[in-house]
């Protein structure tokens, strides 16, 4: 069991204490809190502690140290049982230092669904040690805030140029000059337009369709890739597909969740919905996994269980929800796959990286090779382990930037190994990460999502 008779007392006296309503009752938060600790009662005693995923955490191969794998992190819940809330920072601590590749679960003998457990296991630790003053204020006051985010993006993109140093014009990246904020990381600035920007609903429906999609961009897409959007949206069009673009865009809620702060992760989800349930549409698409990710699996894991009338709604849109490549792709003719890997000897060298959320949590990794299939432009090199973590991780890349580095080195030299002209990813973090670590190194290999060399190739 997870909690023993006397796990549960302390259980109820946190809840006790945190409880302002009268008679001392659980307030909405506590009993929220109170449901996910028996979840992972149940999600925990799964584990075999086989070790299985040792062989595949891309954190444990640099560190080598037990509590940065699965089996170590899951271990160190089971065993704090009545004492994690006396040291919730200290726990936290240990779970933050996770990439939520999925790698673990994904190879996982038992099936023991990591992710949704080191997600949840994140809220319940935030709700009772808090968010840091920073991380508060970006989630709560900012991302959880489209019209706020939109403005305050804007005025980044307006003026971030007398705070950055330009790095590598091939790749585009810019570092901080106070590298507190950022160490010294190489990225990517904010477009001076906004995606979302770019586009009207007029321009967003041709005359004639064959099905009707609403295109997601999510936020990487909309504030510093909004070539990523154009490329769908020329790709769409060109396959005779009418799109929606959402009239209001909110995050998908994943950084808030990957955080723990389910409150905001569950206010960005609704606010996703009420746009969403405004239109008709044969098929959601994302060029963004982690978008594509949450709105399968992560929207009904925080709402299902809180509205039983919300579960068949959540069912469907996940069952419509496809990335890019996988509607682009089933158009296409299946010999057109073949023609990137018997390029000509003058074509240039592409290879490509599969990010993890696309690969492993979603299955998809043919699709994006089909899209960058063109035998007289491009000759694929699958570079050595394509789908190990680049290193990013979301906000992972930031608070363990060395950790992140060094794993980024890794791929680094396997990319490097192709002699590649370019290397592809559908992940806009992905790309991010990939742009960086390019970037440090002085290369002038470009970085290109899939979406973009297909739009490249149909003119």
């Amino acid at each position: 069991m997870f909690l023993s008779g006397a796990g549960m007392k302390m259980a109820m006296a946190n809840n006790l204490l945190f409880s302002r309503t009268p008679g001392h009752r659980m307030n909405s938060k506590m009993e929220s809190l109170a449901r996910l600790f028996k979840d992972l009662e149940s999600d925990l005693s799964k584990c075999a502690r086989c070790g299985m995923c040792m062989s595949v955490c891309p954190l444990y191969a640099e560190t080598r140290n037990e509590t940065d794998v699965a089996r170590g992190k899951l271990a160190l819940l089971d065993g704090m049982k009545e004492k994690m809330f006396d040291h919730p920072h200290g726990v936290k601590e240990r779970l933050d230092r996770c990439l939520l590749c999925g790698a673990c679960g994904k190879h996982c003998p038992n099936g023991v669904a990591t992710l949704a457990i080191f997600l949840k296991a994140r809220s319940l630790l935030s709700g009772v040690a808090g968010l840091s003053p920073v991380k508060k204020y970006l989630l709560k006051k900012m991302l959880a805030n489209p019209d706020r985010l939109e403005k305050w993006a804007a005025r980044g993109a307006k003026f971030q140029n007398r705070f950055i140093k330009k790095e590598s014009p091939t790749l585009g990246t810019a570092s901080l000059g106070f590298p507190a904020a950022l160490g010294e990381r190489h990225f990517l600035p904010l477009a001076e337009k906004p995606f979302h920007q770019t586009y009207t609903q007029e321009d967003a429906k041709p005359e004639a369709g064959e099905s009707t999609v609403l295109f997601y961009p999510g936020c990487l897409i909309d504030y510093i890739f909004p070539n990523i959007g154009q490329a769908v949206m020329k790709a769409l069009h060109h396959n005779r597909v009418r799109v929606i673009l959402p009239e209001t865009l909110a995050c998908c809620g994943m950084p808030a969740m990957a955080a723990g702060d389910r409150e905001t992760a569950e206010k960005l989800m609704r606010l996703n919905l009420a746009q969403f349930e405004k239109h008709s549409f044969d098929h959601l698409i994302t060029a963004c996994p982690t978008c594509a990710y949450a709105i399968k699996k992560i929207w009904p894991m925080i709402l299902a269980k809180e509205e039983d009338g919300i579960t068949s709604l959540l069912t469907t849109l996940g069952e419509k929800t496809l990335d890019i490549s996988q509607f682009i792709a089933s158009r296409m003719d299946p010999e057109e796959e073949k023609e990137i890997r018997t390029g000509s000897d003058e074509a240039k060298i592409i290879t490509y990286h599969d990010p993890c959320h696309l690969k492993k949590s979603l299955n998809i990794s043919s699709e994006p090779r089909a899209l960058i299939s063109d035998r007289h432009k491009y000759r694929l090199v699958e570079m050595n382990q394509s789908d190990r973590c680049c290193g990013m991780g979301g906000s992972f890349g930031i608070e363990h930037y060395e950790l992140s580095n060094r794993i980024g080195n890794a791929k680094l030299t396997d990319i490097l190994a192709t002699n590649c002209d370019i290397v592809a990813s559908g992940c806009p973090a992905c790309m991010m990460q990939l742009s960086h670590i390019l970037s440090k190194s002085q290369s002038r290999i470009l970085v290109k999502h899939p979406i973009e060399i297909y739009a490249e190739k149909i003119g």
